[in-house]
C-alpha cells in the first residue's frame, strides 16, 4: 500500500515548469533531486523549473514520507510525468525539430494539447515474495550496505570518551547527486553515533519520564564530529535499472554505522584491559556514557 508515489507537472505558456510531489522535503535535499530529475528528462535547466508547496488538493493521498523511499517513489512519479508530457510534444517536435522549447510549448497550447499531466509510480509487486507465514521470500526491493572503521580514545580516571577518525563507505548505487547522499550519510552516522553512545533515557518507577530536555537528556551534535570525517561512495557498482537510475535510499542505513564507534570505545577497553594483564572479553553497556563506561573500567582494571 505504501509502495506509490504521485507528482504533478504543470507546464506554463511562457516554457516554465512547475512540480508538485507527495514526498516532503525534510531538508534531506527531495526537492533537489527531483529538479534534477525534472531537468534531465525534459533537457532543461533547473531555473525553469520550480517546486509547488506541498498539498494533498494537488497531489492527492500522499503516503509518509520515510523509510527512504521518497526519491524512490516521488521521483519515479516525476520521471512519468516527464516522458508522458514529452510523448505529448513529439509530434511537434518531429515536425520542429530545431524549435526551441518555449516555441514546442507555445505551439502546443495553440493546438489545444494539454500541458498540465500526472505522473504515478508503484513499487511493481512481483518485486516482493515474501511470504510472512514461511518466512521465505524477497522481502524488500534492494539493501543499502556500507562500513565504517573508527578510532577512539576514552580516559580510563573518567569513562569520556572522543571520537577521533571516523571513514565510511557506502553503496548508494549510482548516486545522482553525491553531494547530497554523502550530507545525509554524514548526519545519520552521527545521529547513529549519539543514540549508542550518549543518549540515555530516564525513568522514574513509576513509568515517569525523567530525561526530558536537554538538561538530562545528551545527544551528538557538531562539536562531536571526528576531526578526521570521511564518506565515500563505493565505486564500480552494479547497475539496478529497475529502480530510479539505479540509485538507491539512504536516509536511515547510514545509521547503524555509527555503532562502530561504540565498538571503538569497546576495543580501547579490552586493550586497557589486557594491558593490566586480563584476559577474556569486556562487557560494555548502551549508551556508553561515562558512568557506564566507568562500571566496565572498575571491573577490568
Amino acid at each position: 500500500m505504501y509502495g506509490q508515489g504521485g507528482a504533478l507537472l504543470n507546464i506554463f505558456v511562457d516554457g516554465s515548469v512547475q512540480l508538485s510531489v507527495a514526498g516532503i522535503e525534510l531538508g534531506q535535499g527531495l526537492h533537489t533531486k527531483l529538479l534534477q530529475i525534472a531537468s534531465h528528462e525534459l533537457g532543461l535547466p533547473m531555473s525553469r523549473i520550480r517546486m509547488a508547496q506541498n498539498t494533498n488538493l494537488t497531489v492527492p493521498n500522499p503516503i509518509p514520507t520515510g523509510g527512504s523511499t521518497g526519491a524512490d517513489l516521488s521521483g519515479n512519479a516525476v520521471r512519468d510525468a516527464c516522458q508522458k508530457v514529452l510523448a505529448k510534444l513529439g509530434p511537434l517536435k518531429e515536425a520542429q525539430p530545431k524549435a526551441p522549447w518555449e516555441m514546442l510549448v507555445g505551439m502546443a497550447f495553440a493546438s489545444r494539447i494539454n500541458l498540465s499531466t500526472t505522473g504515478y509510480f508503484a513499487v511493481p509487486e512481483e518485486k516482493y515474495t515474501y511470504d510472512g507465514a514461511t518466512g521465505k521470500g524477497r522481502r524488500f526491493w534492494y539493501y543499502t550496505t556500507g562500513a565504517t572503521m573508527s578510532v577512539a580514545e576514552v580516559d580510563l580516571l573518567t569513562g569520556q570518551h572522543t571520537l577521533l577518525k571516523s571513514w565510511t563507505i557506502l553503496d548508494v548505487g549510482e548516486s545522482p547527486n553525491p553531494a547530497i547522499d554523502i550530507a545525509n550519510i554524514e548526519a545519520s552516522f552521527i545521529q547513529g553515533y549519539g543514540f549508542l553512545m550518549m543518549e540515555n533515557t530516564r525513568f522514574d518507577s513509576k513509568g515517569r519520564l525523567l530525561s526530558k530536555d536537554h538538561d538530562g537528556y545528551s545527544m551528538a551534535t557538531i562539536a562531536d564530529c571526528p576531526e578526521e570525517f570521511e564518506v565515500a561512495l563505493l565505486r564500480g557498482r552494479r547497475k539496478f535499472e529497475q529502480i530510479l537510475y539505479s540509485s538507491k535510499g539512504i536516509g536511515e542505513p547510514p545509521f547503524n554505522n555509527g555503532m562502530a564507534v561504540y565498538f571503538a570505545i569497546k576495543d580501547a577497553l579490552l586493550s586497557a584491559h589486557r594491558a593490566n594483564g586480563g584476559k577474556g572479553t569486556v562487557n560494555l553497556r548502551t549508551p556508553t556514557t561515562p558512568s557506564n563506561v566507568m562500571e566496565t573500567i572498575e571491573k577490568i582494571i
